[in-house]
């Protein structure tokens, strides 16, 4: 486990524990469905273009986002480096009846692995805040990107969120004055604003992040480290690796119009 920068006098009375415990746990992802609206129509609309399409889920965690897509009768690949979470994920597809195929790549071999063809796939997504701010070496995020677009078909799409990592790199010094509190999240979009858990950095560095998960029903909490990943860098690495090859749309918590404030970022690069 990540360990804490001090951050402790945060969760007294509570239970440090890998945050994929947390994480893979259905409670943290709320209603799916309601989850899924929520997407404003975007995510229908990608996969309304293809039939018939194949879909990976490039970080399929705990599964939520895999089953909903296979229960609605789509073919979903799982992707997940963490055996984990890869046990959790199939658990819940042998529980509900399905077969779930999880491949445990890292992203940065996905170029070059060989459980991945060429242009397989319409659709690739990696919900849940976690690429591109699991790496932090550059070199890393641009060999990932490679390998996404080696394996779409041409027009095939790539979907993936952050957090708005420019607010709590602007609001640095007023969120850690009291983090828990300060760190504004709306849960409007599709991370649910859940009663039980509360999300808040506890670290604010120009290329560090630390971010940690409290689920106040269990007692426990979880920690990790997530590369700044600001609008700027996001586009800086898409540029320097795709350009050319790919389209670009932005949305903010799946908006086109950028808010004052936002929770997510989403990109959706087209290969053309």
């Amino acid at each position: 486990m990540t360990e804490c920068n001090n951050c402790s006098k945060y969760f007294k009375g509570f239970k440090r524990v890998d945050i994929n415990e947390l994480l893979s746990n259905s409670s943290y992802n709320g209603d799916i469905g309601l989850r899924w609206k929520r997407t404003k129509g975007v995510m229908d609309d990608i996969l309304s273009r293809y039939k018939d399409p194949k879909i990976v889920d490039l970080a399929v965690g705990g599964g939520e986002d895999a089953m909903f897509l296979i229960k609605k009768g789509y073919d979903v690949v799982g992707n997940d480096k963490d055996d984990y979470l890869s046990s959790v994920a199939r658990e819940k597809a042998r529980k509900n009846g399905y077969s779930l195929r999880i491949n445990n790549e890292d992203w940065v071999n996905i170029l070059d692995s060989e459980n991945y063809d060429d242009n397989e796939f319409d659709f690739a997504y990696i919900l849940g805040n976690s690429f591109p701010n699991y790496l932090f070496d550059k070199e890393d995020r641009e060999k990932a990107l490679k390998g996404f677009l080696r394996i779409l078909k041409p027009k095939g799409v790539l979907f993936f969120d952050t957090r708005n990592f420019d607010y709590m790199l602007d609001n640095k010094e007023f969120i850690l004055e009291d983090p828990e509190n300060n760190f504004r999240y709306d849960g409007t979009c599709t991370y649910l604003k859940s009663e039980d858990y509360r999300c808040f950095p506890t670290a604010i560095e120009d290329q560090s992040i630390h971010w940690c998960s409290k689920n106040y029903s269990t007692s426990r909490y979880g920690c990790l480290d997530l590369w700044p990943a600001t609008e700027g860098r996001v586009r800086d690495d898409i540029e320097t690796v795709l350009g050319g090859k790919v389209y670009v749309e932005t949305f903010y918590d799946y908006g086109k119009e950028r808010p004052d404030h936002y929770d997510f970022i989403q990109y959706k690069i087209t290969k053309v």
